[in-house]
């Protein structure tokens, strides 16, 4: 008697139409209506149908359909795999491998590997913004309405400060930015990816660069000159685009400065006794008490000087 082949998957068609519809309350809580007489419900009638065909096609496939497969997918016995386990197991993590950009970890995911294959240790940081075209936007831009288009995606590079690189912009040193060369590279690969119908566009960050003057009380026997360049060099790594901000993942694009964690931050350095006042300036015209920007802006250091006060 031959030995029956194992039951794959076990769902029939009830369980897997059940387990869709009690994931509509969680994924589209407008959808009320669960009824069969829903449009929707009928789709999830048949999407279920038709997995449970699946199901029982793939309970009744011999083993050599399996290797079948496994050619299809590139691999050829025996030189990438040994037995037909292993060879399913390597299957598997081919499809896992992130391919499609449609998420926005996706965009993010394939773009950092795209750098880092151009270039070791190009690899930044990647803001993507749904629904919005910032390139060649309008100026002067002050309204989202200028830049909201169904269906584009703009994908925000940050790339690494990497001396003398032909994918960095030079230009906006020592701000991290990229060249027009890394944006064509990077906006090629995510239209071949992307969802059909999306419109891609690849641009570097729109900085507000922000100068801070910082007044600060320091602590008996404070060494001044040491002190006030290890104070600029902790507000520069605060605001540093890739590794800065609160999160220490780089100041996040549309996020305001505010004044009290700025405080924070100076008050935290072991030489410093209290703050007396703080000075935030952009094009050398004053703001605050607070920064704010706007979403496709991104805050950056100018410039950053301590004034020790005497007490």
């Amino acid at each position: 008697m031959p030995v029956p082949l194992p039951q794959l998957d076990d769902r029939d068609f009830d369980s897997l139409f059940e387990e869709t519809r009690a994931l509509i309350a969680r994924y589209n809580p407008a959808w009320t209506n669960h009824n069969p007489t829903d449009a929707g419900v009928t789709l999830l009638e048949l999407f279920a149908w038709l997995v449970e065909q699946t199901i029982y096609r793939s309970n009744l496939l011999p083993l050599r359909n399996y290797a079948t497969f496994l050619r299809l997918l590139g691999l050829t016995s025996p030189a990438d795999y040994t037995t037909l386990e292993e060879g399913v197991s390597k299957a598997q993590a081919i499809l896992r491998e992130r391919y499609r950009a449609v998420t926005v970890e996706d965009y993010v995911d394939l773009t950092l590997k795209k750098m880092e294959s151009l270039q070791s240790g190009l690899g930044g940081r990647i803001v993507v913004l749904n629904n919005i075209n910032l390139e060649n936007p309008p100026e002067p831009l002050t309204t989202l309405a200028q830049i909201e288009r169904r269906g584009h995606v703009t994908v925000v590079v940050i790339p690494r400060r990497i001396a003398g690189s032909i994918y960095v912009d030079a230009a906006q040193a020592p701000l991290p930015a990229p060249s027009a060369l890394l944006l064509n590279e990077i906006e090629a690969l995510l239209k071949e990816r992307c969802v059909i119908t999306t419109r891609i566009h690849a641009v570097g960050p729109r900085y507000v660069r922000v100068n801070a003057e910082a007044f600060v009380f320091p602590k008996p026997q404070t060494e001044r000159t040491s002190a006030g360049a290890r104070i600029a060099q902790s507000i520069a790594r605060f605001f540093d685009p890739i590794d800065g901000g609160p999160d220490g993942e780089g100041w996040p694009a549309g996020r305001a400065l505010y004044r009290s964690e700025f405080y924070k931050l100076l008050e935290d350095d072991p030489d410093v006794d209290h703050v007396d006042r703080v000075r935030f300036t952009i094009n050398n015209i004053e703001v605050g008490p607070d920064v704010s920007v706007d979403l496709w802006e991104t805050i950056a250091i100018g410039a950053a000087t301590v004034t020790f006060v005497e007490l």
